[in-house]
């Protein structure tokens, strides 16, 4: 393996970092191996970019000749032994070395940022490259957010088995090529020593709930059991970085999840006087004890990213593994441990918490279904969260019910006799009465015949607590929501996938746009991207605060949390999402008083 893309990169000095890195995005391509090379300003010939070991034969200089003059060419490296296929793209050349089905586009797309951050890793231009990294994050995502926005849209209106496969492995290589966006802007700003560490205090329980909430569905999903408590008592409150602190942890765990077939995946926390441990054991397959220092530096990024990250947040990572019966990461934090409570009241109270939604109080839901138990089942759900709730058996008696009275939400099963729910629902509708209908459906196949009869969405038999109270909470406040976007094609994905949701949204491109179409309506959420071609995030922000006050703006950005330094005093975003953001993490940015989580 040649010394290769990470160091390009700005993300390791090591040679196994680089090799880790560049095996990867090789995988990606399709390929057994990569090169990336250069060619200086006036210069005809192209040359190994920093962190490779290349030796520039005459055979090498004809393929690079050819590629440079046609864009792209392949020739067999005999003192390789394999094939070798070049593509050029200004002054910048990606090689591709071996692979039977060559996938190149999405390293393509990314080769003139390759070729920039080569040559300000060459001159050694760190402000530079991590001013363009952050504007190259930016504007990466916001194609990957039209891209997955159009995918979940498609995933959801798709009746057809071979087209759902077919959108199901666009998403999950999409998901994978944000996860190694992630990566590498992630290793650059560490090696860069420019990933700020935002030390405070803050609650330890919630945060460990909140993790345990998130990895639990992962775990069920390839049945296993996972395991979350504390071995003693703990601080209630740390002093650290809650955000890496989660990173680290749900590196781990996922990792571990992924690794192991059956069994369980565990993580526990014990203090001492002066520091706290963490500790996530599996029993997955395991590892070489001989490959151990090596695993955390070139087998995984998401594991060298672990490493680094623990050793800001002033802790060092140990790993003990047996092959075939599991492996255990275990990390020391510093902690001050003055107030000790019980973690795991704590995790028990946090689940019962974020299991409910008390926040339906003052909505009214019907709530029509032949089969008793989903009746009695529905209403336990919403009254515990605050609604009035009436039911009734028939399409027939809800026709009966609605001209006597208004409710907030309707929910409506499919599949009853005589009169089904498409039929009720195209009758409702006949009637003028526009109330927001929710459809119950025992196959997610038949969603999209729940909207053409009159319904605003759906949700599959069997309903869970969170799904359920959320969809009813999203139907019932429907926003006025005004994104703004300069990307057509991330604006309309995104109007899409809102109006899926069931909010109403209008669009802007630009700031004057913005101003226009608030003075003439005012929003009650605004979604906004800061990089807009007329006028400044931040302006446009201090203006909407001024002339709407009302609206709750949101932040929809490639920047990271981290970067959006404020020039005004006491000016701030409501909420902040990073590009592209999930429909989970839309509904809790937009529905903030909803508390658990919403399904996808």
């Amino acid at each position: 393996m040649t010394k290769r893309l990470s160091s390009l990169l700005g993300q390791f000095g090591d040679v196994a970092g680089r090799q880790a890195l560049s095996a990867r995005l090789a995988r990606t391509a399709g390929a057994d191996d990569l090169y990336i090379l250069i060619r200086e300003e006036g210069s005809q010939r192209f040359t190994p970019a920093h962190g490779y070991q290349l030796q520039m034969t005459r055979a090498w200089e004809l393929l690079l000749e050819e590629a440079s003059r046609l864009g792209s060419a392949e020739a067999e490296m005999q003192e390789l032994g394999t094939s070798a296929r070049a593509y050029v793209r200004a002054d910048t050349s990606l090689v591709l070395l071996g692979g039977s089905e060559p996938r190149p586009q999405t390293l393509l797309d990314l080769l003139p940022l390759l070729g920039s951050l080569a040559r300000a890793e060459l001159n050694g231009q760190s402000a530079e490259r991590s001013e363009f990294l952050s504007y190259a994050n930016h504007e990466i995502r916001t194609p990957m957010a039209a891209m997955l926005g159009y995918v979940d849209i498609l995933l959801r209106q798709s009746r057809q088995p071979d087209e759902r496969h077919y959108l199901e492995i666009i998403q999950r290589n999409g998901l994978q090529l944000l996860e190694t966006i992630n990566d590498l802007f992630d290793l650059s700003r560490i090696r860069m020593q420019n990933l700020p560490v935002d030390s405070r205090l803050f609650e330890l329980p919630p945060l460990i709930a909140e993790i345990r909430n998130q990895v639990e569905p992962l775990a069920q999903e390839r049945g296993l059991n996972l395991q979350v408590y504390f071995d003693t008592l703990v601080p209630r409150r740390l002093t650290s970085d809650p955000a890496r602190l989660r990173q680290i942890l749900m590196n781990l765990l996922s990792n571990a999840i992924k690794y192991t077939e059956r069994g369980w995946v565990r993580l526990s926390l014990r203090a001492q006087t002066d520091w706290l441990e963490f500790t996530v054991a599996d029993t997955g397959v395991g590892l070489d004890p001989d490959r151990l220092p090596q695993l955390l530096q070139t087998q995984s990024i998401g594991l060298s990213i672990t490493h680094k990250l623990i050793g800001l947040l002033g802790g060092k990572l140990a790993v003990q593994s047996t092959a075939t019966k599991g492996t255990r990461f275990c990390f020391r934090l510093p902690a001050s441990c003055d107030e000790l409570v019980d973690g795991n009241i704590e995790l028990l109270t946090a689940s019962v918490t974020a299991s409910q939604l008390p926040d339906l109080a003052g909505l009214s839901v019907l709530v029509v279904d032949d089969r008793e138990d989903i009746q009695e089942i529905a209403r336990a759900f919403l009254e515990a969260a605050g609604a009035t709730v009436y039911t009734t058996g028939s399409g027939q008696t809800a026709l009966e019910f609605l001209k006597k009275k208004t409710v907030s939400v309707i929910i409506l099963d499919m599949h009853m006799p005589t009169m089904d729910g498409h039929e009720t629902a195209r009758t409702l509708r006949s009637q003028g009465i526009s109330t927001p209908i929710l459809a119950l459906t025992a196959s997610t196949m038949s969603g999209q015949d729940c909207l053409e009869s009159g319904c605003n969405a759906y949700l599959s038999k069997p309903v869970d607590r969170s799904s359920l109270i959320g969809q009813v909470w999203t139907l019932a406040y429907s926003l006025q929501v005004l994104v703004v976007e300069d990307s057509p094609l991330a604006a309309h994905a995104l109007q899409a996938l809102l109006q899926s949701m069931g909010c109403n949204v209008r669009v802007a491109h630009n700031g004057a746009e913005t101003q226009q179409q608030v003075l003439g309506e005012a929003p009650k959420v605004v979604l906004m991207d800061l990089g807009l071609p007329d006028i400044d995030g931040w302006a446009l922000l201090a203006w909407l605060r001024q002339n709407c006050p009302e609206a709750r703006v949101l932040a929809h950005t490639g920047r990271r949390f981290d970067e959006m330094q404020s020039p005004i005093a006491g000016l701030s975003f409501d909420g902040y999402l990073q590009k592209p953001a999930a429909r989970t993490e839309l509904l809790k940015s937009l529905f903030p008083r909803v508390t658990a989580s919403v399904t996808n």
